[in-house]
């Protein structure tokens, strides 16, 4: 998996947002999914693990960093809301061009 400088945009639809009455918000689970999905559709091989520190408010520019494992390495992941319509939110993923230092 070469994942140097990897970038990607994932979309979050319906199931994934949820907000009760406030700012919906993309559940922690459903973040590490869609980030999996995206990497793998962008370098053909899925991430072994993708892990965030938790949900994420589905508003324009929101961001987070996730942590991503593959054959032994860890690299920090940006993940940033690009845009967000209705039930729909779509944002940025940028994986480190070089492994965390354990």
């Amino acid at each position: 998996m070469k994942l140097g400088a990897v970038t990607g945009i994932a979309i979050v639809t319906a199931a994934a947002l949820a907000g009760c009455g406030g700012t919906p918000s993309i559940s922690q689970d459903a973040l590490q999914n869609s980030v999996s999905s995206s990497l793998e559709k962008s370098v053909g091989t899925k991430p072994e693990k993708i892990e965030c520190p938790g949900k994420l408010i589905a508003k324009v520019n929101e961001a987070t960093r996730c942590v991503l494992s593959h054959k032994g390495k860890k690299y920090g992941v940006a993940v940033r809301i690009k845009s967000v319509k209705g039930t729909n939110a779509k944002f940025d993923i940028k994986v480190d061009d070089k492994p965390m230092s354990s």
